[in-house]
């Protein structure tokens, strides 16, 4: 990793907030730079989740995550 990579991965997640698909995004170079393959950001509030973003989770995944009792709202 060199210093301009990290440098717009930070700028990446720094504009996240601030875009439709900004968090998609964020954690897409997230996983990049680090080597990963997918993310997952999760907000939780004091009662409730509020936000769970995941990116390049694979099909397997996903249907064992539904199948024991979560479901996908997006």
């Amino acid at each position: 990793m060199n210093t301009d990579e990290l440098s717009g991965v930070i700028d990446t997640v720094a504009a996240a907030p601030f875009r439709p698909d900004g968090w998609t995004d964020a954690l897409r170079a997230m996983a990049r730079i680090s080597g990963g393959w997918g993310g997952q950001l999760i907000v939780q509030a004091k009662e409730r989740l509020e936000f769970n973003s995941v990116v390049t989770l694979p099909r397997e995944a996903f249907d064992d995550y539904v199948k024991h009792g979560s479901n996908d709202i997006s």
